[in-house]
């Protein structure tokens, strides 16, 4: 069972220390840091970064009637939307139910998607306010603060891996049928993330709930003098709070990296992140580090820059967002898949054509975000990648980066 996080987390790097380029051409940086800035030279003027090409959209705006995103979630190899109107919309593998459909289909292909892909049936007049996806798993917070799960449950109903810890992988499961998570006596979700084998939720008292697949949930206390600000999910959740410590939630999470007092004293994090084999934490000063590699330093010119990141669950591959909106992979080259960006010595953009709001982390080979206007674009570690991308092995060029088809409104 691989529960991850729902939204955005951070790196597994590679080392991206400034070096002399070799052979150095007429003008060229002497560094892959100072390659990095010219790269985004103008980072202050939105204009120019248009003019530069970074941002000139391949696709236009999209009629009104079309969806957009609110955020988007990654399982290993399934993702999920939250839609302008708090519908949830899952795609991928659905080997076990977790697109929430009531079958086993996977919705992978271009026919798959758009108005051929069903919103998740959340009960009667119910609508979603978060969600979070995970290895074979997806949930959402919905609009009366509860907490609805499908595909490999979070509580068991059943003997260990008996076919009824599967849900919504047949008729009539989902819906009003589908129960809510018991989150105590009256209280209400305010975050949640899913790590590989748990599931946590802070509520409105302070206090959290986890579940690991056990019919017996563990409840976990406030901590004293600080509040829960993020969850991300990694081997387990872990937590970020106000002060800028952070800490596993529950059990079976990793532990990510004591602070290098050599970095300065500015240590507070200000964002975490991870999947099954990476925890990472951005730094205050503008370090970004993660455990699951020695190598693990973004290139000091765009760290201070950082907003988001993701990182995937099979490789020390990430990607971040930085302050301007644009999305940088630090280990990636100019010959992996997600080439259609501007190289440097030390990673590269990738064009989505639009500033990018939030990335996924946790999945097996795939990157998601959501854009400025609310489309989703999404790339992969694999020259193809059909299940994530919902493109059928659309191949993803410079001048051809498609939008993930969410649909139409339906009309009132």
């Amino acid at each position: 069972m691989r529960l991850a996080v729902a939204w955005v987390c951070l790196p597994a790097l590679a080392a991206c220390s400034s070096h002399a380029l070799e052979p150095k051409a007429p003008g060229a940086p002497a560094s892959a840091d100072a390659a990095i800035d010219v790269a985004h030279d103008g980072a202050t003027d939105a204009a120019a970064r248009k003019d530069a090409g970074f941002f000139a959209s391949d696709a236009g705006p999209l009629p009104s009637e079309r969806y957009r995103a609110l955020a988007v979630a990654a399982g290993r190899d399934h993702m999920c939307a939250l839609l302008d109107d708090h519908r949830v919309k899952c795609w991928g593998d659905n080997s076990i139910g977790q697109l929430g459909l009531g079958d086993i289909v996977d919705r992978d292909a271009l026919e798959d998607m758009g108005d051929h892909l069903p919103a998740v049936d959340l009960g009667t007049g119910r609508t979603a306010k978060a969600i979070a996806a995970g290895r074979y798993s997806s949930c959402a917070i919905l609009d009366d603060d509860s907490v609805k799960c499908w595909g490999l449950a979070l509580v068991q109903t059943g003997p260990p891996a008996a076919p009824d810890d599967f849900i919504g992988n047949a008729p009539g499961e989902m819906g009003d049928a589908l129960a809510p998570l018991d989150l105590g006596p009256g209280r209400k979700a305010r975050l949640l993330a899913l790590g590989y084998f748990t599931g946590c939720a802070v509520l409105d008292d302070g206090s959290s709930r986890c579940w690991d697949g056990s019919p017996t949930p563990t409840d976990i206390p406030p901590s004293p003098g600080r509040h829960v600000t993020q969850l991300a999910g990694a081997l387990g959740v872990l937590a970020l709070y106000d002060d800028g410590t952070f800490a596993p939630l529950g059990t079976g999470g990793n532990t990510l990296p004591s602070p290098d007092p050599t970095l300065g004293p500015d240590l507070r994090a200000i964002a975490i992140a991870g999947s099954r084999n990476y925890d990472c934490a951005v730094w205050a000063n503008g370090s970004a580090r993660c455990n699951g590699s020695p190598e693990a330093w973004w290139p000091p010119s765009l760290a201070v820059e950082i907003t988001s990141v993701g990182v995937l669950e099979q490789s020390s591959y990430s990607c971040g967002i930085i302050g301007d909106g644009h999305v940088f992979c630090p280990k990636a080259l100019a010959t992996d898949p997600w080439n259609n960006g501007d190289s440097t010595p030390a990673g590269r953009f990738v064009r989505l054509g639009q500033p990018a709001l939030s990335i996924t982390s946790g999945s097996w080979f795939d990157f998601c975000a959501v854009l400025l206007d609310g489309e989703v674009k999404c790339w992969s570690d694999l020259p193809m990648s059909s299940y994530i991308h919902g493109l059928g092995g659309t191949v993803t060029t410079e001048t051809s980066w498609p939008s993930i088809d969410l649909g139409t409104r339906p009309t009132p």
